[in-house]
């Protein structure tokens, strides 16, 4: 999809309610019967357009089963073999569905329109993805110009096992700035970082108030530096035991080695995914980390940034709407910090 006017960043390029959409208690399998017969059961009730904007929907390129004959869209449905039908609706949920993994229960959907339509970038994506029950709200994550790619990353950049099998399976190389660069990196380099967070999680218990072993700084410090000169790509920094070790240091009072971790973390979830996973989060933790230092600079700094984030990621309305009372609360509780 090419943008077809400016659009600056947190503006709504759409919102649209899903074909059809499951809920469940915990991530849904890849063939997902249920979302499958409540496709199948929405197709029945359509008119011959929406079954043909269902059709041209990508498919996973599977194998064609022998058993199976060949479903003819444009004929009558009743009169076909039901499984081949179901057969083409898997193929498309394979290649098209949406996970909404951030709300209890989650969601698995299919959409006929937009979402459905955007190539994929996995670091660099300009179009951010929010849901709000069995709607998605795509909005600029940054300025676009007209006539620019609309690009959204398919899966978590973290999750370079999961990114690589999807692109193994959509049958596509990924050439986006994070990809190559995994490509690119030394296998010795990847083991260093590996050994590195071994190390930094074995050593974790290790970690009291007053007492901070120089090693485990030293080996997150190292991580950062085999990958200095591309700090938003340093995927290590979104992992479990990176986020485990500055909770850690932030619990035992270690607040500026805390910050170090979370910048560090931040720059690396500053994408279309993470500004709906780990970011605010960091933003949350930078403004209290900078309180509890008595920093007002950055705290003002980080209190801006916060906004700024929930700007791009809700629109500047909404943002009122939802979160207004505790921005003014947080200005008002520095204010009170600070002239005490």
């Amino acid at each position: 999809m090419i943008a077809t006017e400016d659009i600056a960043p947190g503006q709504v390029i759409s919102e649209t309610k899903a074909f059809a959409m499951v809920f469940v208690a915990s991530t849904p399998p890849l063939e997902n019967k249920e979302l499958v017969e409540k496709v199948l059961q929405k197709l029945l009730l359509s008119d011959k357009e929406m079954r043909e904007k269902f059709r041209k929907l990508s498919t996973w390129h599977e194998k064609r089963p022998k058993s199976l004959p060949l479903f003819d869209w444009t004929a009558p449905f009743d009169s076909q073999d039901i499984e081949s039908l179901r057969w083409e609706i898997q193929e498309r949920i394979n290649a098209n569905r949406f996970l909404n993994n951030n709300t209890s229960p989650r969601g698995a959907g299919i959409w006929i329109s937009e979402v459905s339509y955007l190539n994929n970038d996995c670091i660099d994506g300009n179009v951010s993805k929010m849901y709000f029950g069995d709607k998605i709200m795509l909005r600029a994550f940054k300025q676009i110009k007209k006539g620019e790619e609309l690009t959204i990353p398919y899966t978590n950049p973290e999750e370079t096992f999961t990114r690589k099998l999807l692109f193994k399976r959509h049958n596509f190389e990924c050439k986006c700035r994070l990809c190559e660069f995994e490509e690119l990196e030394s296998p010795a380099i990847k083991a260093e970082i590996d050994e590195c967070l071994d190390f930094i999680k074995s050593q974790m218990p290790t970690i009291k108030q007053r007492t901070l072993p120089n090693t485990i700084m030293d080996n997150f410090r190292r991580i950062c530096e085999l990958r200095s000169n591309s700090p938003d790509l340093n995927m290590a920094m979104i992992t479990e035991t990176i986020a485990t070790l500055g909770k850690t240091l932030f619990e035992t009072g270690h607040v500026k080695e805390c910050i170090e971790v979370f910048q560090a973390v931040r720059k690396a979830s500053y994408n279309p995914s993470g500004i709906k996973n780990g970011l605010f989060v960091m933003d949350k933790n930078l403004i209290l980390a900078y309180l509890i230092l008595m920093d007002l600079k950055n705290v003002i700094q980080a209190v801006k940034t916060y906004i700024e984030d929930l700007v791009l990621a809700y629109g500047t309305a909404e943002v009122v709407k939802r979160f207004g009372q505790y921005i003014i609360l947080i200005f008002l509780f520095i204010i009170f910090v600070f002239w005490l």
